[in-house]
């Protein structure tokens, strides 16, 4: 495949978008981030160190994650086949060893760097986070502001950290459009803007 490329980033994938625009340059165009993980890094807990906490830990972990998820939305009474799907996954042989390699290796990680580089690049960045996201709560938007000037962020009202699939009517346009949009630069008429 030749050319460049749009990114779309949700929840960690935000920072890995934001890694592959950086380590990639001639490969990357826009790139649009969804409630993106905003971690400064932390010391991996002695509990997931020891190999039989962590793998009975992960055990037990396994059905509670799939009804946490329902945690990530305002509504969650209206996504009852999400909370099915994601059921699905954890019965998959090697789901718990994916979660876990998460844990021990993304987590651990300093993304804010990846989004600093990003910010210096002038690239193209749209950025949805639901006001109501606990997983990634939107006080954390300030600071990726700063990290990214160039960004044209939209605060998305009565969503949660799955904006896109709670307020599906207010996203897609303003992706679409984004993603549409001509040239290296664009218009930071909506940065802050009201939610419609």
């Amino acid at each position: 495949m030749k050319g460049k490329v749009d990114l779309v980033g949700e929840d960690m994938g935000g920072a890995i978008a934001a890694a592959f625009a950086n380590r990639h340059p001639a490969r990357a165009n826009r790139l649009v981030m969804i409630d993106p993980g905003y971690r400064t890094g932390y010391e991996v807990p002695i509990r997931l160190r020891l190999p039989f906490s962590r793998d009975y830990g992960m055990m037990i972990r396994a059905s509670a994650m799939a009804d946490a998820q329902m945690n990530d939305f305002v509504h969650p009474e209206r996504f009852s086949q999400y909370l099915a799907a994601y059921r699905d996954q954890t019965r998959y042989r090697g789901f718990r060893r994916a979660i876990l390699s998460t844990m021990l290796n993304y987590w651990v990680e300093d993304s804010t760097a990846e989004y600093r580089q990003l910010g210096k690049t002038g690239r193209p960045v749209l950025l949805f986070w639901g006001v109501a996201d606990e997983s990634s709560r939107i006080e954390l938007s300030a600071k990726l502001l700063e990290d990214i000037p160039q960004v044209e962020f939209h605060a998305v009202k009565d969503a949660g950290h799955r904006a896109a699939l709670e307020r599906p009517e207010f996203v897609n346009p303003i992706l679409i459009e984004f993603l549409r949009s001509e040239g290296c630069c664009f218009s930071q008429r909506r940065r802050g803007a009201e939610n419609r």
